[in-house]
């Protein structure tokens, strides 16, 4: 129930985190949009840098870096796996700093109809879609490593190592996941090396401290501290469902 809440939860924040993302971008494009006609000051151009001004105003939202807008845009509701949204990601972001680039460039060259106030406004709009793509590409890389990252196992199981003469022993060690902390030693004892892991001689539950059982004996210095020592013993009609013993 609380594992099914952490995912509906989870979820939820994904859903936000994704409409957030799609609001931001679609402002800042029309943002953008509307500081790109701003830039050039038409009433300000002259026979002699009209084509110029117009050609430079075009290099900083051509149809690529639309294009590159658009993609961005739609990544959020495409329903991709990381890996492919990597690829789409990476080419809006190689659009936006070559607009960017450019901008820098244009701002540069102090051209007479060119509004120096509208071009860095256009500069800042651009950074900020920049570090969004960056952001998302951060985030991409973080889900990956999730995807990839092996969950960790509550049990893990020791190889069968013999302790004496006709005593071989089977070790699971039980852990607690968050925070990850061992609890108990499940320990089995068998007669032969290859016995079927279910027919064991012996089993019994433990705590996981190293010492001994007979040395934490007589190391008790009251009776309550010898019970914290016993073993409770195991059958395996109690456990067959809860130890994942070996098929053979």
């Amino acid at each position: 129930m609380e594992g099914g809440l952490e995912h509906k939860v989870e979820a939820g924040i994904r859903i936000f985190t994704l409409r957030s993302a799609h609001c931001f971008i679609y402002h800042r494009a029309q943002i953008i949009s509307d500081l790109h006609q701003l830039v050039v000051r038409r009433d300000r151009l002259s026979a002699d840098d009209f084509e110029s001004t117009l050609l430079a105003q075009q290099t900083l939202r051509g149809k690529h870096f639309h294009e590159a807008l658009l993609s961005h845009d739609s990544l959020a509701a495409a329903g991709l796996t990381p890996e492919q949204q990597k690829a789409p990601l990476e080419s809006a972001l190689r659009e936006y700093k070559l607009a960017l680039s450019n901008a820098h460039y244009l701002l540069s060259r102090n051209m007479p109809a060119v509004d120096s106030s509208q071009l860095e406004a256009y500069i800042v709009e651009l950074n900020l879609l920049i570090s969004l793509g960056e952001d998302d590409m951060a985030n991409l890389a973080a889900e990956t490593d999730r995807q990839d990252a092996v969950p960790e196992q509550p049990l893990t199981h020791r190889a069968r190592k013999q302790l004496k003469p006709n005593d071989f022993l089977d070790v699971y060690d039980i852990y607690r996941l968050q925070p990850r902390q061992k609890l108990w030693e499940a320990h089995f004892h068998y007669t032969t090396a290859t016995a079927n892991a279910r027919r064991f001689a012996k089993g019994h539950l433990k705590f996981p401290e190293a010492m001994g059982r007979d040395e934490r004996l007589q190391r008790a210095q009251a009776s309550a501290e010898r019970c914290q020592v016993y073993r409770g013993d195991l059958r395996l009609d109690q456990i067959e469902d809860l130890i994942p013993f070996p098929a053979s």
